[in-house]
Protein backbone atom coordinates (compact mmCIF):
# COMPACT_ATOMS: atom_id res chain seq x y z
CA UNK A 1 0.00 0.00 0.00
CA UNK A 2 1.14 3.54 -0.78
CA UNK A 3 0.37 6.63 1.32
CA UNK A 4 1.53 10.26 1.18
CA UNK A 5 2.12 12.65 4.11
CA UNK A 6 1.22 16.09 2.74
CA UNK A 7 1.14 19.41 4.63
CA UNK A 8 -2.41 20.83 4.60
CA UNK A 9 -1.40 24.05 2.81
CA UNK A 10 0.29 21.99 0.04
CA UNK A 11 -2.70 19.67 -0.31
CA UNK A 12 -5.02 22.66 -0.72
CA UNK A 13 -3.04 23.84 -3.78
CA UNK A 14 -2.52 20.38 -5.29
CA UNK A 15 -4.50 19.03 -8.24
CA UNK A 16 -2.34 15.98 -9.07
CA UNK A 17 0.12 13.69 -7.34
CA UNK A 18 2.88 11.89 -9.24
CA UNK A 19 4.68 8.87 -7.79
CA UNK A 20 7.50 6.67 -9.06
CA UNK A 21 9.97 4.00 -8.02
CA UNK A 22 13.70 3.93 -8.80
CA UNK A 23 15.54 0.70 -8.07
CA UNK A 24 18.37 1.39 -5.61
CA UNK A 25 19.06 2.89 -2.21
CA UNK A 26 19.64 6.57 -3.10
CA UNK A 27 17.06 9.33 -3.44
CA UNK A 28 17.65 11.85 -6.26
CA UNK A 29 18.69 15.39 -5.21
CA UNK A 30 15.80 17.69 -4.25
CA UNK A 31 16.61 20.05 -7.10
CA UNK A 32 16.16 17.14 -9.54
CA UNK A 33 12.84 16.17 -7.98
CA UNK A 34 11.66 19.75 -8.48
CA UNK A 35 11.38 18.79 -12.15
CA UNK A 36 9.11 15.83 -11.37
CA UNK A 37 9.64 12.08 -11.10
CA UNK A 38 12.68 11.16 -13.25
CA UNK A 39 11.86 9.56 -16.61
CA UNK A 40 14.15 6.62 -15.79
CA UNK A 41 11.81 5.46 -13.00
CA UNK A 42 10.89 1.77 -13.21
CA UNK A 43 7.27 2.69 -12.49
CA UNK A 44 5.72 6.14 -12.83
CA UNK A 45 2.06 6.99 -12.14
CA UNK A 46 -0.06 10.12 -11.77
CA UNK A 47 -3.39 10.40 -9.94
CA UNK A 48 -5.81 12.98 -8.59
CA UNK A 49 -6.21 13.60 -4.88
CA UNK A 50 -7.83 10.72 -3.02
CA UNK A 51 -7.16 8.14 -5.75
CA UNK A 52 -3.74 6.69 -4.90
CA UNK A 53 -2.90 3.76 -7.22
CA UNK A 54 -1.27 0.43 -6.49
CA UNK A 55 2.29 -0.10 -7.72
CA UNK A 56 1.41 -3.67 -8.74
CA UNK A 57 3.96 -6.47 -8.40
CA UNK A 58 7.38 -4.97 -7.78
CA UNK A 59 10.33 -7.34 -7.65
CA UNK A 60 11.87 -8.04 -4.24
CA UNK A 61 14.48 -5.27 -4.19
CA UNK A 62 15.20 -1.89 -2.60
CA UNK A 63 13.62 1.16 -4.20
CA UNK A 64 13.63 4.92 -3.86
CA UNK A 65 9.93 5.81 -3.82
CA UNK A 66 9.39 9.36 -5.09
CA UNK A 67 6.36 11.63 -4.98
CA UNK A 68 5.58 15.14 -6.25
CA UNK A 69 2.56 17.37 -5.76
CA UNK A 70 1.50 19.36 -8.84
CA UNK A 71 -0.86 22.30 -9.39
CA UNK A 72 -3.48 22.61 -12.14
CA UNK A 73 -0.80 23.75 -14.60
CA UNK A 74 1.51 20.88 -13.56
CA UNK A 75 4.15 23.01 -11.85
CA UNK A 76 5.70 21.14 -8.90
CA UNK A 77 4.63 22.37 -5.46
CA UNK A 78 6.21 19.75 -3.18
CA UNK A 79 8.44 16.68 -3.39
CA UNK A 80 9.39 13.71 -1.25
CA UNK A 81 11.38 10.48 -1.33
CA UNK A 82 11.80 7.44 0.91
CA UNK A 83 13.73 4.17 0.62
CA UNK A 84 11.92 0.86 1.09
CA UNK A 85 12.91 -2.79 0.76
CA UNK A 86 10.10 -4.62 -1.01
CA UNK A 87 11.43 -8.00 0.10
CA UNK A 88 10.49 -7.00 3.66
CA UNK A 89 7.87 -4.23 3.48
CA UNK A 90 4.34 -4.09 2.11
CA UNK A 91 3.49 -0.48 3.03
CA UNK A 92 5.29 2.65 1.84
CA UNK A 93 4.79 6.18 3.19
CA UNK A 94 6.32 9.19 1.42
CA UNK A 95 6.50 12.54 3.30
CA UNK A 96 6.32 15.63 1.05
CA UNK A 97 7.84 19.08 1.67
CA UNK A 98 7.16 22.31 -0.23
CA UNK A 99 9.72 23.44 -2.82
CA UNK A 100 10.22 26.98 -4.06
CA UNK A 101 11.65 26.24 -7.48
CA UNK A 102 9.22 23.67 -8.84
CA UNK A 103 9.26 23.29 -12.62
CA UNK A 104 6.29 24.01 -14.87
CA UNK A 105 5.69 22.63 -18.36
CA UNK A 106 7.99 23.78 -21.15
CA UNK A 107 6.71 25.57 -24.25
CA UNK A 108 6.79 22.31 -26.23
CA UNK A 109 4.60 20.39 -23.76
CA UNK A 110 1.16 20.67 -22.24
CA UNK A 111 -0.22 19.66 -18.85
CA UNK A 112 -2.34 16.53 -19.13
CA UNK A 113 -3.47 14.54 -16.09
CA UNK A 114 -0.65 15.92 -14.00
CA UNK A 115 2.19 15.35 -16.45
CA UNK A 116 3.99 17.62 -18.89
CA UNK A 117 3.73 15.73 -22.15
CA UNK A 118 3.96 16.53 -25.85
CA UNK A 119 0.43 17.27 -27.08
CA UNK A 120 -1.39 14.47 -28.86
CA UNK A 121 -2.43 16.88 -31.61
CA UNK A 122 -0.10 16.06 -34.51
CA UNK A 123 -0.54 19.61 -35.79
CA UNK A 124 1.07 21.14 -32.71
CA UNK A 125 4.02 23.11 -34.13
CA UNK A 126 6.78 21.96 -31.77
CA UNK A 127 5.96 18.33 -31.08
CA UNK A 128 8.93 16.24 -32.15
CA UNK A 129 10.08 18.78 -34.76
CA UNK A 130 13.54 17.80 -35.99
CA UNK A 131 13.02 14.36 -34.46
CA UNK A 132 13.76 15.40 -30.88
CA UNK A 133 12.80 11.92 -29.56
CA UNK A 134 11.11 13.75 -26.71
CA UNK A 135 9.55 11.24 -24.34
CA UNK A 136 5.76 11.40 -24.66
CA UNK A 137 5.26 8.82 -21.92
CA UNK A 138 5.94 5.28 -20.79
CA UNK A 139 4.31 2.56 -18.75
CA UNK A 140 4.25 -1.11 -17.77
CA UNK A 141 2.66 -3.93 -19.73
CA UNK A 142 -0.35 -5.67 -18.13
CA UNK A 143 0.38 -8.13 -15.32
CA UNK A 144 1.92 -11.42 -16.43
CA UNK A 145 -0.29 -14.44 -16.99
CA UNK A 146 0.89 -16.28 -13.87
CA UNK A 147 1.54 -13.29 -11.61
CA UNK A 148 2.25 -13.34 -8.80
CA UNK A 149 2.33 -17.07 -7.98
CA UNK A 150 3.82 -18.83 -11.02
CA UNK A 151 7.58 -19.30 -11.16
CA UNK A 152 7.82 -20.71 -14.68
CA UNK A 153 6.36 -18.01 -16.93
CA UNK A 154 7.77 -17.79 -20.46
CA UNK A 155 7.16 -14.81 -22.73
CA UNK A 156 7.66 -14.41 -26.46
CA UNK A 157 9.62 -11.70 -28.17
CA UNK A 158 7.24 -8.69 -28.32
CA UNK A 159 5.93 -7.18 -31.55
CA UNK A 160 4.64 -3.66 -32.16
CA UNK A 161 2.92 -1.98 -35.10
CA UNK A 162 1.79 1.59 -35.79
CA UNK A 163 -1.99 2.02 -36.06
CA UNK A 164 -4.24 5.00 -36.86
CA UNK A 165 -4.66 5.53 -33.10
CA UNK A 166 -1.07 4.98 -31.99
CA UNK A 167 0.43 1.51 -31.59
CA UNK A 168 -0.64 -2.07 -30.93
CA UNK A 169 1.66 -4.38 -28.95
CA UNK A 170 1.45 -8.17 -29.25
CA UNK A 171 3.08 -10.97 -27.27
CA UNK A 172 2.44 -14.54 -26.10
CA UNK A 173 2.79 -15.85 -22.54
CA UNK A 174 2.90 -19.44 -21.33
CA UNK A 175 2.90 -21.07 -17.91
CA UNK A 176 4.14 -24.63 -18.63
CA UNK A 177 3.28 -25.96 -15.18
CA UNK A 178 -0.34 -24.93 -15.68
CA UNK A 179 -0.48 -25.87 -19.38
CA UNK A 180 -1.75 -22.38 -20.24
CA UNK A 181 -0.85 -20.07 -23.15
CA UNK A 182 -2.26 -16.62 -23.83
CA UNK A 183 -1.98 -13.95 -26.52
CA UNK A 184 -2.15 -10.33 -25.35
CA UNK A 185 -2.86 -7.37 -27.65
CA UNK A 186 -2.27 -4.07 -25.85
CA UNK A 187 -3.19 -0.74 -27.50
CA UNK A 188 -1.24 2.43 -26.69
CA UNK A 189 -2.43 5.81 -27.97
CA UNK A 190 -0.27 8.65 -29.31
CA UNK A 191 -0.22 10.23 -25.88
CA UNK A 192 1.32 7.03 -24.43
CA UNK A 193 -1.89 6.04 -22.67
CA UNK A 194 -2.37 2.30 -22.35
CA UNK A 195 -5.76 0.94 -23.36
CA UNK A 196 -7.65 -2.19 -22.40
CA UNK A 197 -5.64 -5.36 -23.11
CA UNK A 198 -7.35 -7.86 -25.38
CA UNK A 199 -6.37 -11.35 -24.19
CA UNK A 200 -7.09 -14.72 -25.80
CA UNK A 201 -6.29 -18.24 -24.62
CA UNK A 202 -4.19 -20.12 -27.21
CA UNK A 203 -3.72 -23.81 -27.86
CA UNK A 204 -0.87 -24.73 -25.54
CA UNK A 205 2.33 -26.15 -27.08
CA UNK A 206 4.69 -25.84 -24.14
CA UNK A 207 7.18 -23.05 -23.30
CA UNK A 208 7.49 -21.43 -26.75
CA UNK A 209 10.17 -18.74 -27.01
CA UNK A 210 9.81 -17.55 -30.62
CA UNK A 211 8.12 -14.31 -31.61
CA UNK A 212 4.66 -13.36 -32.78
CA UNK A 213 3.98 -11.29 -35.90
CA UNK A 214 1.86 -8.17 -36.38
CA UNK A 215 1.17 -5.75 -39.25
CA UNK A 216 -1.46 -3.17 -40.20
CA UNK A 217 -2.94 -2.00 -43.46
CA UNK A 218 -5.07 1.04 -42.67
CA UNK A 219 -7.53 -0.02 -39.97
CA UNK A 220 -7.01 -3.74 -40.62
CA UNK A 221 -4.42 -5.67 -38.62
CA UNK A 222 -3.15 -9.24 -38.67
CA UNK A 223 -1.52 -11.03 -35.74
CA UNK A 224 0.07 -14.47 -36.19
CA UNK A 225 1.46 -16.95 -33.64
CA UNK A 226 3.02 -20.30 -34.59
CA UNK A 227 1.51 -23.52 -33.16
CA UNK A 228 4.16 -26.26 -33.54
CA UNK A 229 2.13 -29.09 -32.03
CA UNK A 230 -1.05 -31.05 -32.70
CA UNK A 231 -3.84 -30.29 -30.24
CA UNK A 232 -7.25 -30.04 -31.87
CA UNK A 233 -5.65 -29.67 -35.31
CA UNK A 234 -2.31 -30.29 -36.96
CA UNK A 235 0.59 -27.86 -36.40
CA UNK A 236 0.12 -24.49 -38.02
CA UNK A 237 -0.67 -20.89 -37.14
CA UNK A 238 -3.16 -19.12 -34.90
CA UNK A 239 -4.27 -16.06 -36.86
CA UNK A 240 -6.23 -13.01 -35.67
CA UNK A 241 -7.76 -10.26 -37.80
CA UNK A 242 -7.93 -7.26 -35.47
CA UNK A 243 -8.66 -3.55 -35.34
CA UNK A 244 -6.51 -0.79 -33.85
CA UNK A 245 -7.72 -1.56 -30.31
CA UNK A 246 -6.65 -5.20 -30.62
CA UNK A 247 -10.25 -6.43 -30.71
CA UNK A 248 -10.75 -9.46 -32.95
CA UNK A 249 -13.06 -8.75 -35.86
CA UNK A 250 -16.08 -10.88 -36.76
CA UNK A 251 -14.83 -14.32 -37.84
CA UNK A 252 -11.36 -12.92 -37.33
CA UNK A 253 -9.74 -15.98 -35.71
CA UNK A 254 -8.61 -19.02 -37.65
CA UNK A 255 -6.27 -21.98 -37.34
CA UNK A 256 -4.20 -22.33 -40.49
CA UNK A 257 -2.80 -25.84 -40.76
CA UNK A 258 0.77 -26.27 -41.90
CA UNK A 259 0.97 -28.28 -45.12
CA UNK A 260 3.18 -31.37 -44.93
CA UNK A 261 3.59 -30.97 -41.16
CA UNK A 262 3.79 -33.96 -38.85
CA UNK A 263 2.28 -33.88 -35.35
CA UNK A 264 5.28 -32.06 -33.85
CA UNK A 265 6.91 -30.35 -36.81
CA UNK A 266 9.35 -27.63 -35.70
CA UNK A 267 7.83 -24.39 -36.98
CA UNK A 268 8.61 -20.99 -35.53
CA UNK A 269 8.43 -17.29 -36.23
CA UNK A 270 11.32 -14.86 -35.97
CA UNK A 271 11.89 -12.30 -33.27
CA UNK A 272 10.60 -9.41 -35.38
CA UNK A 273 9.20 -8.42 -38.78
CA UNK A 274 7.41 -11.62 -39.72
CA UNK A 275 4.07 -10.23 -40.99
CA UNK A 276 3.64 -7.62 -43.73
CA UNK A 277 1.02 -6.21 -46.08
CA UNK A 278 1.91 -6.34 -49.80
CA UNK A 279 0.21 -3.86 -52.13
CA UNK A 280 1.03 -5.76 -55.37
CA UNK A 281 -0.34 -9.02 -53.93
CA UNK A 282 -3.20 -7.25 -52.11
CA UNK A 283 -2.72 -9.54 -49.12
CA UNK A 284 -1.01 -10.02 -45.79
CA UNK A 285 2.05 -12.28 -45.93
CA UNK A 286 4.00 -13.89 -43.15
CA UNK A 287 7.35 -15.62 -42.89
CA UNK A 288 8.29 -18.59 -40.74
CA UNK A 289 10.82 -21.42 -40.49
CA UNK A 290 9.66 -25.01 -40.99
CA UNK A 291 12.26 -27.67 -40.23
CA UNK A 292 15.09 -25.24 -41.00
CA UNK A 293 13.60 -23.78 -44.19
CA UNK A 294 12.46 -20.13 -44.40
CA UNK A 295 9.11 -19.86 -46.14
CA UNK A 296 6.44 -17.28 -46.97
CA UNK A 297 2.72 -17.87 -46.88
CA UNK A 298 -0.29 -15.73 -47.82
CA UNK A 299 -3.01 -14.99 -45.27
CA UNK A 300 -5.44 -17.38 -46.97
CA UNK A 301 -2.98 -20.25 -46.67
CA UNK A 302 -1.61 -20.27 -50.22
CA UNK A 303 2.15 -20.84 -50.26
CA UNK A 304 4.16 -18.43 -52.40
CA UNK A 305 6.26 -19.94 -55.19
CA UNK A 306 9.67 -19.39 -53.60
CA UNK A 307 11.35 -20.44 -50.39
CA UNK A 308 14.41 -18.52 -49.20
CA UNK A 309 17.34 -18.91 -46.85
CA UNK A 310 19.86 -21.72 -46.60
CA UNK A 311 17.65 -24.67 -45.65
CA UNK A 312 19.27 -24.68 -42.21
CA UNK A 313 17.71 -21.48 -40.92
CA UNK A 314 17.20 -20.44 -37.32
CA UNK A 315 14.80 -17.58 -38.02
CA UNK A 316 13.56 -15.38 -40.86
CA UNK A 317 12.09 -11.94 -41.49
CA UNK A 318 9.81 -10.42 -44.11
CA UNK A 319 9.43 -6.68 -44.77
CA UNK A 320 7.28 -5.00 -47.41
CA UNK A 321 7.24 -1.49 -48.84
CA UNK A 322 5.66 -0.51 -52.13
CA UNK A 323 6.42 -3.17 -54.73
CA UNK A 324 9.40 -4.58 -52.82
CA UNK A 325 9.85 -7.37 -50.30
CA UNK A 326 12.87 -7.59 -48.05
CA UNK A 327 13.93 -11.03 -46.84
CA UNK A 328 16.40 -11.89 -44.07
CA UNK A 329 17.29 -15.46 -43.05
CA UNK A 330 19.64 -16.33 -40.18
CA UNK A 331 21.47 -19.67 -40.12
CA UNK A 332 24.55 -21.16 -38.51
CA UNK A 333 27.82 -20.25 -40.20
CA UNK A 334 29.17 -23.34 -41.98
CA UNK A 335 32.18 -24.47 -43.97
CA UNK A 336 30.31 -23.41 -47.11
CA UNK A 337 30.69 -19.82 -45.93
CA UNK A 338 34.47 -20.05 -45.97
CA UNK A 339 35.09 -20.88 -42.33
CA UNK A 340 34.96 -23.71 -39.85
CA UNK A 341 31.69 -24.89 -38.35
CA UNK A 342 31.35 -22.85 -35.14
CA UNK A 343 30.33 -24.02 -31.72
CA UNK A 344 26.92 -23.15 -30.31
CA UNK A 345 26.60 -19.42 -29.75
CA UNK A 346 29.19 -18.51 -32.39
CA UNK A 347 28.39 -16.04 -35.23
CA UNK A 348 25.67 -16.80 -37.72
CA UNK A 349 25.19 -16.24 -41.43
CA UNK A 350 22.68 -13.55 -42.41
CA UNK A 351 21.29 -13.84 -45.94
CA UNK A 352 19.72 -10.67 -47.40
CA UNK A 353 17.39 -10.34 -50.39
CA UNK A 354 15.42 -7.42 -51.85
CA UNK A 355 12.97 -8.58 -54.50
CA UNK A 356 9.85 -7.54 -56.35
CA UNK A 357 6.74 -8.99 -54.73
CA UNK A 358 5.57 -10.19 -58.14
CA UNK A 359 8.85 -11.96 -58.99
CA UNK A 360 9.33 -14.25 -56.02
CA UNK A 361 9.86 -17.23 -58.30
CA UNK A 362 13.24 -15.83 -59.39
CA UNK A 363 15.09 -14.80 -56.25
CA UNK A 364 18.79 -14.25 -56.92
CA UNK A 365 21.47 -15.58 -54.56
CA UNK A 366 21.48 -13.43 -51.40
CA UNK A 367 24.05 -11.00 -50.12
CA UNK A 368 25.53 -12.39 -46.91
CA UNK A 369 27.13 -11.06 -43.76
CA UNK A 370 28.17 -12.51 -40.42
CA UNK A 371 26.67 -11.65 -37.05
CA UNK A 372 25.09 -13.23 -34.00
CA UNK A 373 21.70 -11.80 -34.94
CA UNK A 374 20.11 -9.36 -37.37
CA UNK A 375 17.01 -7.25 -37.85
CA UNK A 376 15.89 -5.56 -41.06
CA UNK A 377 13.59 -2.99 -42.65
CA UNK A 378 12.90 -1.70 -46.16
CA UNK A 379 12.81 2.04 -46.86
CA UNK A 380 12.68 3.46 -50.36
CA UNK A 381 14.66 1.13 -52.61
CA UNK A 382 16.99 -0.05 -49.84
CA UNK A 383 16.93 -2.86 -47.33
CA UNK A 384 18.72 -2.06 -44.06
CA UNK A 385 20.10 -4.65 -41.65
CA UNK A 386 21.29 -3.91 -38.12
CA UNK A 387 23.52 -6.51 -36.48
CA UNK A 388 26.41 -6.86 -34.04
CA UNK A 389 28.92 -7.74 -36.79
CA UNK A 390 32.28 -9.37 -36.18
CA UNK A 391 33.42 -6.89 -33.53
CA UNK A 392 30.28 -6.86 -31.35
CA UNK A 393 29.51 -3.26 -32.30
CA UNK A 394 26.14 -2.02 -33.50
CA UNK A 395 26.56 -2.20 -37.28
CA UNK A 396 24.20 -0.79 -39.92
CA UNK A 397 24.28 -2.25 -43.43
CA UNK A 398 22.22 -0.91 -46.33
CA UNK A 399 21.72 -2.70 -49.66
CA UNK A 400 20.13 -1.50 -52.90
CA UNK A 401 19.71 -2.91 -56.41
CA UNK A 402 22.68 -2.56 -58.72
CA UNK A 403 22.22 -0.51 -61.86
CA UNK A 404 20.92 -2.65 -64.74
CA UNK A 405 21.00 -5.79 -62.56
CA UNK A 406 18.04 -5.50 -60.18
CA UNK A 407 18.45 -9.10 -58.98
CA UNK A 408 21.77 -8.31 -57.29
CA UNK A 409 22.43 -6.01 -54.35
CA UNK A 410 25.06 -3.34 -53.87
CA UNK A 411 26.27 -2.33 -50.40
CA UNK A 412 26.07 1.49 -50.19
CA UNK A 413 25.99 1.63 -46.35
CA UNK A 414 28.43 -0.12 -44.03
CA UNK A 415 28.69 1.71 -40.72
CA UNK A 416 29.94 -0.05 -37.59
CA UNK A 417 30.09 3.23 -35.64
CA UNK A 418 26.46 4.31 -36.07
CA UNK A 419 25.96 4.31 -32.29
CA UNK A 420 28.18 6.36 -29.98
CA UNK A 421 27.41 4.17 -26.98
CA UNK A 422 30.44 2.42 -25.51
CA UNK A 423 28.66 0.78 -22.56
CA UNK A 424 28.17 -2.94 -23.08
CA UNK A 425 27.83 -5.07 -26.18
CA UNK A 426 24.52 -5.12 -28.06
CA UNK A 427 22.41 -8.13 -27.06
CA UNK A 428 19.82 -7.47 -29.76
CA UNK A 429 18.56 -4.52 -31.78
CA UNK A 430 15.41 -3.97 -33.81
CA UNK A 431 15.08 -1.50 -36.68
CA UNK A 432 12.25 0.26 -38.48
CA UNK A 433 11.92 3.19 -40.86
CA UNK A 434 9.51 5.87 -41.97
CA UNK A 435 9.28 8.12 -45.03
CA UNK A 436 8.57 11.69 -43.85
CA UNK A 437 8.41 13.06 -47.39
CA UNK A 438 11.37 15.42 -47.18
CA UNK A 439 13.56 12.78 -45.58
CA UNK A 440 13.62 9.07 -44.78
CA UNK A 441 14.53 8.08 -41.24
CA UNK A 442 15.59 4.89 -39.50
CA UNK A 443 15.02 4.04 -35.83
CA UNK A 444 17.05 1.44 -33.94
CA UNK A 445 16.27 0.23 -30.42
CA UNK A 446 19.22 -1.56 -28.82
CA UNK A 447 19.55 -3.54 -25.62
CA UNK A 448 23.10 -3.88 -24.27
CA UNK A 449 24.90 -5.96 -21.68
CA UNK A 450 25.89 -4.68 -18.24
CA UNK A 451 25.10 -1.02 -17.58
CA UNK A 452 24.49 -0.28 -21.25
CA UNK A 453 20.73 -0.35 -20.79
CA UNK A 454 18.32 0.14 -23.69
CA UNK A 455 18.44 3.09 -26.10
CA UNK A 456 16.61 4.48 -29.13
CA UNK A 457 18.69 5.84 -32.01
CA UNK A 458 17.30 8.06 -34.81
CA UNK A 459 19.07 8.22 -38.18
CA UNK A 460 18.37 10.74 -40.94
CA UNK A 461 18.96 10.71 -44.72
CA UNK A 462 18.43 6.96 -45.10
CA UNK A 463 18.03 7.27 -48.89
CA UNK A 464 21.47 8.89 -49.34
CA UNK A 465 24.17 8.89 -46.65
CA UNK A 466 22.66 8.01 -43.25
CA UNK A 467 23.47 10.49 -40.50
CA UNK A 468 22.97 9.94 -36.79
CA UNK A 469 20.46 12.43 -35.30
CA UNK A 470 20.48 11.46 -31.63
CA UNK A 471 20.32 8.52 -29.23
CA UNK A 472 18.22 8.58 -26.05
CA UNK A 473 17.73 6.11 -23.18
CA UNK A 474 14.49 4.14 -22.96
CA UNK A 475 13.08 4.78 -19.46
CA UNK A 476 12.26 1.78 -17.30
CA UNK A 477 14.16 -0.69 -19.50
CA UNK A 478 17.59 -0.50 -17.88
CA UNK A 479 17.24 -3.88 -16.14
CA UNK A 480 15.70 -5.73 -19.11
CA UNK A 481 17.59 -8.76 -20.44
CA UNK A 482 17.62 -11.35 -23.26
CA UNK A 483 17.24 -8.75 -26.04
CA UNK A 484 13.45 -8.81 -26.13
CA UNK A 485 12.87 -5.35 -27.66
CA UNK A 486 10.94 -4.07 -30.67
CA UNK A 487 10.29 -0.70 -32.37
CA UNK A 488 7.72 0.83 -34.76
CA UNK A 489 7.28 4.34 -36.20
CA UNK A 490 4.52 6.60 -37.54
CA UNK A 491 4.48 10.16 -38.91
CA UNK A 492 4.80 11.69 -35.43
CA UNK A 493 5.63 8.94 -32.92
CA UNK A 494 8.11 6.13 -32.31
CA UNK A 495 7.00 3.25 -30.10
CA UNK A 496 9.30 0.89 -28.20
CA UNK A 497 8.31 -2.23 -26.26
CA UNK A 498 10.45 -4.57 -24.17
CA UNK A 499 10.15 -7.66 -22.00
CA UNK A 500 12.04 -7.94 -18.71
CA UNK A 501 13.40 -11.34 -19.75
CA UNK A 502 12.32 -14.56 -21.47
CA UNK A 503 11.81 -16.74 -18.39
CA UNK A 504 10.11 -14.79 -15.62
CA UNK A 505 10.06 -15.49 -11.92
CA UNK A 506 7.35 -14.31 -9.52
CA UNK A 507 9.48 -11.22 -8.76
CA UNK A 508 9.81 -10.03 -12.37
CA UNK A 509 7.68 -7.41 -14.05
CA UNK A 510 6.54 -8.48 -17.51
CA UNK A 511 7.94 -5.47 -19.36
CA UNK A 512 7.00 -2.01 -20.54
CA UNK A 513 6.67 0.46 -23.37
CA UNK A 514 7.73 4.02 -24.20
CA UNK A 515 6.47 6.50 -26.81
CA UNK A 516 8.73 9.20 -28.30
CA UNK A 517 7.97 12.20 -30.51
CA UNK A 518 9.53 12.56 -33.96
CA UNK A 519 8.42 14.46 -37.04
Amino acid sequence: DLSLQVPPDVDAETRWYEVGALEGTTCPPREQLAGGVPARAAIRKTFSKGNAPSFGNLSAAKYAFIATARADDCHVIATGCTIADMSEETEVTIPLDRVGNGAACSSSTVCQVGQCVPPTDNGYPTIGAGCTLELVGSGPLPNALGAPQAIDQVVSHPAIAATPNGFLIAYRETVPSALISRLTLFPVDKGAGGGTPQQTVLEHCGPLRDGVGIAFHGDDGLVVAAKPCKVTQNPGFQIFSVDATGATKTNGFSLLQCKNCADDTPISMGRSHTVAWSDPLNAFLFAYVQEGQSQIIVRNGDPLPQKFGSGADLESQLISQGSLLGLLATSKLSTADGGTVPDAGAPNRLAVNLVSATQLSSIAPPSTLVGTWGSSTVLGNRIFVVTDGNDKKLTLRGYEPKVNTPEQLALPVNDSEISESTLGEPVFADITGFDYGTTKRLFIVTQRTGNGGTSLLAIDNASTTPVRIREVPVPGASAAADGRVAVAASDSRVGVVWMSRTDLTSNDRLGGYAIFACR
